[in-house]
């Protein structure tokens, strides 16, 4: 997995050629945060639903950041 990790990730920056420093971030919080329902312990699914939130609300969050941004420079 950390093969492919790193590949794609390296993949998914060079795209970016305006924004490399957003997407890094991004991705290193994104990494960070799937590390976190596994380390409650807890054997629910409320940890995985709050990251499922997160993650959705990000995500549109970036699309209308970058809609924004493509907009402004045409």
């Amino acid at each position: 997995m950390s093969i492919s990790l790193s590949n794609a990730t390296a993949l998914a920056l060079g795209r970016a050629d305006f924004a490399r420093g957003s997407g890094s971030a991004l991705l290193g919080a994104s990494q960070f945060d799937l590390a976190a329902p596994g380390a409650g312990g807890d054997a629910t699914a409320i940890p995985l639903l709050i990251l499922l939130v997160v993650f959705g609300l990000r995500s549109i969050g970036a699309g209308l950041l970058a809609s924004l941004t493509l907009s402004s420079k045409s």
